[in-house]
């Protein structure tokens, strides 16, 4: 008998600007962890679920700055002065974010009028603006 594959969930909050994560050797249904979340939104409190397989990144964020620098270069040797210093930015428990000023985005009073680069903490690659749209769905979706 072949079984699927059931993705199991951590959860992570944030209180007063640090974070805290809910015992983290409890994995959660999808369904309990949305649950849970909700009820840490309710209490005043920002929260995040996430696939159990995220808790123990491969990919150190010296790596992630590393690949990051080097898809910043790419960007910065097609248009040398459209971009600011590359900085990091704040981290999910799935990805690493580094983000820049785009002056041209700037320019055209796009908010925020940066260009971000955020490398997946398991697989070290650069996510697609759909994978971090993914990943915004399952946490702001309820």
């Amino acid at each position: 008998i072949k079984r699927g594959f059931v993705t199991m969930y951590k959860i992570i909050f944030h209180k007063n600007n640090k974070e805290y994560s809910i015992d983290l050797d409890k994995s959660y249904s999808l369904e309990e962890a949305i649950q849970n979340v909700k009820e840490i939104r309710k209490s005043g409190n920002s929260a995040e679920l996430f696939p159990e397989q995220y808790s123990i990144p491969k990919v150190t964020e010296e790596q992630a700055w590393d690949i990051a620098l080097s898809v910043y270069n790419e960007y910065h040797i097609a248009n040398p002065n459209n971009y600011g210093e590359l900085t990091i930015g704040l981290h999910t428990p799935i990805y690493y974010c580094f983000y820049c000023r785009d002056f041209e985005k700037e320019e055209e009073g796009m908010s925020p009028g940066r260009l971000f680069i955020r490398i997946d903490k398991l697989s070290g690659k650069k996510l697609s603006k759909e994978e971090i749209r993914e990943y915004d769905k399952l946490n702001y979706s309820f």
